[in-house]
């Protein structure tokens, strides 16, 4: 066999007989791969692969209807629904407007001037529950408190925006928080378009809502509620946690809804167990050997009565039973010496319960809630023990992320929504100015309506090193006044306008500048008392008592 016939064969033999591919064992590259995590998963539940949007339909009544029982049932959850409003929302998130200037053309004074008045109508608009609440019951601060405990408790908000006017003067804007319960579940269509009370587009904007709503006869009637009008103002505002295809949200507090339900069980048990421990069983046992033995405590004509040794032990209980009628025995009295019968010994029995591993457990299920809920463990008890200043910050570090998309997403959103439709009706009412009223308003709307939100500040452990944190980077450029100020829920513009106030005030009256650095101020008072010291030496007249 030559060179070439034995290439060919060699070949041959790894081709194989039927010219393919070589015969060897192929592996999988699948997940899960190899005996024991088979073994594991095959004894597991196989979920059913759906989208969100339909695993949300499906359970969204009963999640919501537990939910809202555990939140108005359980001193904890409640807890932790209010730690997280007062550190999503808090009092009321603040409205600092932002217009894009350079895509408006304006000045930076223009745009300085325009956001102040814009800034401070709003306020008074949102401070005036007759202007803001459609029911005339809330400012617009208590509807973001209300709009964020309904997405607690149902996973999204849902308001309308109605325009109408209640005081001659006034103006047309006007919020309605409806419960989003009120979305119709039955509504369809020919084109299946029709979801959750949502009516959409073929990309899944939403077009419509059909609400439920009670008539003037007091009757439940669905109406259709356009989302937008012709000029893209909001008439419902529906807001819920961003998802693939979302048409309508669920409550955060979904997941650990079985957890919730633990922690009552555990503490009901451990209840239970504490009460029984309060509790002692009494029982008097007789050490006497044997039924032969209860022969010596009968007379010759007694044991003659019977052979049997029912009729022995009978008689025997019967003798038992004279001894401590005479004896008296009394466990309520205090200090009384109890004569027991021959052989007898009182034990006492207390009910054993290893409650000791209660807290450690109860603790890590409710930290599982509040960390579902966005709150750290020890905001949401009030459990401080053995927290330091490292654990309390590097918790709040981490939960603080969380606080700050809520802020944004959800009650930003709410925020900016109704913000947008508020603005449009000052510029058209001719309220506020914009170049080319409100056609030029609409051409722009994305950079006229640009602003911030600022909430409540983040939890510190100690705001002296805070404090010098701050100092610390603005000195080294690493931040901005900016974004120091709105890390405290404030505008830093209304802080240096403030701060200005206050110098002007202060420099009237003959004072030091109070925002002058403390070291700059000592050196100016030693300067003037060495200043004052100085003249006392040149006046030859001076005197101590002068």
């Amino acid at each position: 066999m030559n060179l070439v016939d034995r290439i060919k064969g060699a070949g041959r033999a790894l081709i194989g007989h039927n010219g393919g591919p070589p015969m060897e064992r192929r592996r999988d590259a699948a997940y899960f791969r190899g005996a024991a995590a088979s073994s594991f998963l095959g004894g597991m539940a196989r979920p059913a692969l759906r989208e969100q949007s339909d695993d949300i339909r499906a359970a969204w009544q009963l999640a919501t209807s537990h939910a809202i029982d555990r939140i108005q049932n359980s001193g904890f959850i409640s807890g932790v629904v209010d730690a997280s409003v007062a550190s999503v929302v808090g009092n009321g998130l603040n409205l600092a407007a932002r217009p894009e200037r350079e895509l408006l053309g304006w000045s930076e004074k223009k745009a300085e001037e325009w956001s102040t008045k814009v800034e401070t109508r709003f306020k008074v608009w949102s401070s005036s529950a007759r202007e803001c609440d459609a029911g005339a019951r809330m400012t617009f601060a208590q509807q973001q408190i209300a709009a964020y405990k309904s997405y607690l408790y149902f996973g999204e908000i849902l308001a309308r925006l109605p325009m109408f006017r209640r005081d001659q003067h006034g103006g047309l804007t006007k919020v309605l928080l409806l419960p989003p319960s009120r979305l119709s579940e039955t509504a369809t269509d020919a084109f299946n378009r029709t979801k959750h009370g949502v009516r959409m587009d073929q990309y899944g904007a939403a077009l419509s809502y059909i609400i439920r709503m009670v008539d003037q006869h007091g009757y439940a009637v669905d109406r259709e509620f356009q989302a937008r009008d012709a000029d893209g103002r909001q008439g419902v505002v529906h807001v819920f946690d961003p998802m693939v295809l979302g048409v309508r949200g669920i409550t955060p507090l979904a997941p650990v809804l079985k957890v919730c339900a633990q922690v009552e069980q555990l503490a009901d048990a451990t209840l239970s167990a504490t009460l029984l421990q309060t509790m002692f069983a009494a029982t008097i046992r007789n050490n006497t050997p044997g039924l032969q033995a209860f022969s010596g405590l009968m007379t010759e004509d007694e044991q003659g009565q019977g052979q049997d040794k029912t009729m022995n032990i009978d008689q025997f209980v019967d003798v038992r039973g004279d001894w401590y009628e005479s004896a008296k025995l009394n466990l309520h009295q205090h200090g009384r010496v109890a004569h027991l019968f021959p052989n007898d010994e009182l034990e006492f029995h207390e009910a054993k319960h290893p409650s000791e591993n209660y807290d450690n457990f109860a603790g890590w299920l409710l930290r599982e809630i509040a960390r579902c809920a966005g709150v750290t463990y020890e905001e949401a008890s009030g459990d401080y023990r053995g927290a330091t200043y490292s654990s309390v910050r590097i918790g709040t570090a981490t939960m603080w992320p969380i606080v700050l998309q809520r802020r944004q997403n959800i009650a930003g959103v709410f925020c900016q929504s109704i913000y947008e439709a508020w603005l449009g009706e000052e510029i058209g009412e001719g309220r506020i100015e914009f170049d080319n009223g409100l056609d030029g308003f609409l051409k722009n709307k994305g950079a006229a309506c640009s602003a911030w939100w600022n909430g409540p500040a983040a939890p510190q452990a100690d705001d002296l090193k805070t404090a010098r944190a701050d100092e610390t980077l603005l000195k080294v450029g690493a931040t901005t006044l900016e974004a120091v100020s709105a890390k405290y829920g404030r505008d830093w513009r209304d802080d240096m306008k403030q701060r200005k106030r206050e110098k002007d005030l202060a420099l009237s009256l003959g004072l030091p500048d109070p925002h002058k650095p403390v070291e700059e101020r000592a050196a100016e008072f030693k300067r003037s008392e060495q200043g004052a010291d100085d003249d006392k030496t040149d006046n030859p007249s001076f005197t101590p008592d002068n």
